[in-house]
């Protein structure tokens, strides 16, 4: 049995397969409700970006909350060293607060400083548009739908980019044992 139905699912079994339209397809091809549901899809799948984006503010704030930490604890030993008590360990804290202050930095500029996050819902101004331009209802609302797609994917790249320098800056807050070990190795090739 020879079926027309196209096999567009990818390698998903989980999604149905189907017949392509013949022709355009524009709104006037859109089933009753689907343009409602599409928007509310859309409008959801950008809320969700916009909930992912406040809890990596919240993860990076607790990340530079653990390095400043870090880094108060190695300052107190580190800080020895101005009163000539230089031993290897004061040398390693003095480092380590040193590293810890930079990944601080990081978390910070990459992380935590202020940037736009997408609005989830259209501006008043631009959904007036349609009376002055005298389009249709279903036209523009559907126009005004499609633009959420490029919000969504300026919310993606945004949490991309903060979700990766939040793991790099974890990562680097991981190193901090490693500069300690190398500033005390290089003292000790320096000073034996």
């Amino acid at each position: 049995m020879k079926s027309d139905a196209i096999d567009n699912n990818g390698d998903n079994p989980l999604l149905p397969s189907f017949r392509p339209r013949q022709g355009e397809c524009g709104i006037d091809m859109l089933e009753p409700d689907e343009l409602d549901w599409i928007e509310n899809h859309a409008i959801e799948n950008l809320k969700g970006r916009v909930a992912t984006a406040t809890v990596l503010a919240q993860e990076a704030h607790n990340t530079l909350m653990l390095v400043l930490t870090g880094t108060v604890g190695a300052l107190a030993y580190g800080i020895k060293l101005v009163d000539g008590d230089v031993t290897y360990s004061n040398i390693g804290a003095a480092a380590a607060c040193i590293w810890l202050m930079l990944v601080s930095a990081y978390v910070v500029h990459k992380c935590l400083r202020v940037a736009p996050i997408p609005a989830v819902y259209s501006q008043p101004k631009m959904l007036f548009g349609r009376v002055e331009q005298k389009v249709p209802f279903e036209e523009w609302r559907s126009k005004v739908v499609l633009l959420i797609e490029g919000r969504i994917q300026k919310a993606v790249q945004r949490n991309r980019e903060v979700g990766s320098a939040l793991n790099m800056a974890r990562t680097l807050a991981l190193l901090t044992p490693v500069v300690s070990g190398l500033s005390m190795s290089v003292y000790w090739l320096v000073h034996r």
